[in-house]
């Protein structure tokens, strides 16, 4: 459970960030069979990027729009008064969508779980290119999963 809120409830958390780890690191090995191949990672770097940060500033004006409810509990740090730092920092306090926390999603989950991929994906090319994974391509990968 999470921190008491203002009201002294307290939000659920599923801690489940450990299965969707090695349930997206065993999908990854299914790729091939559905002729993908973690090579688009490194092929379409520059998509990916431009994509992730659209979705970034989509989810950030949605979550700013919605912190003007009636009724949103707002962060302590984010309410200052000045638009550009409150919407950089967050002006609510738990924007979510349903049950999912956005704050804690977009920080976590997808951060760490993608850059594992980005890391396999840019050694499936270096292979794919050379026939071999380097010693410092390696020793990335293995201490990203750490």
């Amino acid at each position: 459970l999470g921190v008491p809120l203002g009201d002294g409830s307290r939000l659920r958390y599923p801690m489940n960030g450990h299965l969707a780890f090695w349930l997206s690191l065993s999908a990854c090995h299914l790729l091939p069979l559905f002729g993908g191949s973690l090579t688009y990672v490194y092929d379409n770097y520059l998509q990916l990027a431009v994509a992730s940060m659209a979705l970034s500033l989509l989810l950030s004006a949605v979550s700013y729009a919605s912190s003007f409810r009636a009724g949103c509990e707002l962060a302590a740090g984010g309410n200052s008064g000045n638009v550009v730092y409150d919407f950089f920092i967050g002006r609510p306090l738990n924007p979510r969508l349903g049950s999912l926390d956005l704050k804690a999603c977009c920080e976590l989950r997808p951060g760490l779980i993608g850059w594992a991929y980005l890391n396999m994906g840019m050694a499936a090319k270096q292979f794919a290119m050379t026939g071999r994974v380097s010693a410092p391509m390696a020793c990335v990968n293995a201490f990203q999963l750490l």
